[in-house]
């Protein structure tokens, strides 16, 4: 099968198309989900989803501290207070933080969904 009519292909095209409920759909398809394309979930649920975003934020957060190395306490709490942030009206400055933190960590794929927030956003 080709490309794009791969099961990552088609998580990415709803991503894109900001469709949470496809997207859904297609990780399912996946073999594993990468800690950033978990990400790009979670900024889609803070916007669509908000009955389960606490949830899968905190999911993630909790992944975060485990698989990235030598994460302090101090950084899971700029983690959870910056997702936590995704929620409220203005955003911006939460989504700054995870993008720094991030950005400090070398992480571009992890930037990456929080800084379409930045430049999404009025």
């Amino acid at each position: 099968m080709g490309a794009a009519g791969s099961p990552y292909a088609a998580f990415r095209r709803a991503i894109e198309a900001r469709n949470l409920t496809r997207a859904i759909a297609e990780a399912r398809d996946l073999p594993q989900l990468s800690l950033a394309d978990a990400a790009e979930l979670v900024v889609l649920a803070a916007d669509q989803h908000r009955p389960s975003f606490d949830r899968w934020a905190g999911r993630w957060a909790a992944r975060y501290a485990l698989e990235e190395p030598n994460v302090t306490l101090g950084e899971v709490h700029v983690v959870l207070a910056g997702l936590a942030g995704l929620r409220q009206a203005d955003r911006q400055a939460a989504a700054l933080a995870l993008v720094a933190v991030f950005a400090a960590r070398n992480r571009p794929d992890l930037e990456r969904p929080f800084r379409r927030l930045v430049t999404r956003d009025p």
